[in-house]
């Protein structure tokens, strides 16, 4: 059995007086594409921003075996990229601007194959490299903010809520090429998903968080059959 590509060990994450993420331990295997499922203010977000080290947190994240350091460029350097919330474009540059911007870290010349890579995944964008990203459609910037996070060429990719204010139409066509993406690079993918159950038809494991603590995890064929999977989901 290979080591796990994350390991998080006892994480915590505190604002203030509030307590968002409750000592969490799990692991993500190379390539294994892991689900967080649950209600909101559950502490999904808090957890992947303390992955990637964007805000403090107490206790332990190992990728390849290696302590990570406290730094969200080195983090980056290392193989782990964050598609947060909201997409977060840069509305004023074009679309291959943004996608070279999520390449900055790199040195290698393989940059043209990769923008190939995801403007197949997502004709679209290739139909809009010289648009400026803030013109795009809520589903295009998604498209965008996910090929941009690829563009770094991360061992990790974690995507906090893709489906976010998409039409069923395109959150399918998202998802679906989000784990298309993963499959055929063999990236590893730690998804935060507000639609649970597409969410576990399109990962290999699960965790169900409810107030910033893992209530329920394992393969998500058997979470999505879970008789509580409902009411934690609620916030039960």
């Amino acid at each position: 059995m290979s080591a796990p590509l994350l390991e998080v060990v006892g994480l915590g994450v505190r604002y203030g007086m509030v307590e968002a993420v409750r000592s969490v331990s799990f692991a993500v295997d190379p390539g294994q594409a892991m689900a967080i499922i649950g209600p909101n203010g559950a502490g999904k977000s808090s957890l992947l921003n303390a992955i990637a080290r964007i805000v403090p947190s107490s206790g332990v994240v190992r990728f390849a075996g290696e302590a990570l350091p406290h730094a969200p460029d080195r983090v980056v350097a290392l193989g782990i990229s964050l598609v947060p919330e909201g997409r977060r474009v840069f509305p004023r540059l074009t679309v291959r601007e943004n996608l070279l911007a999520g390449a900055y870290l790199r040195r290698d010349e393989d940059l043209d194959r990769d923008m190939a890579a995801v403007t197949e995944l997502f004709p679209r964008l290739s139909e809009r490299m010289r648009q400026s990203a803030g013109t795009l459609s809520g589903g295009e910037q998604q498209m965008l903010a996910i090929a941009r996070g690829f563009m770094s060429r991360p061992r990790l990719l974690m995507v906090d809520e893709p489906s976010l204010g998409l039409s069923p139409r395109l959150t399918t066509e998202v998802m679906s090429a989000l784990v298309r993406l993963t499959r055929t690079q063999g990236i590893a993918l730690l998804m935060v998903e507000q639609n649970a159950r597409m969410a576990l038809r399109s990962t290999d494991r699960a965790m169900v968080m409810a107030s910033g603590s893992i209530r329920l995890a394992g393969a998500a064929a058997e979470l999505a059959a879970h008789p509580d999977l409902e009411s934690l989901y609620l916030g039960g």
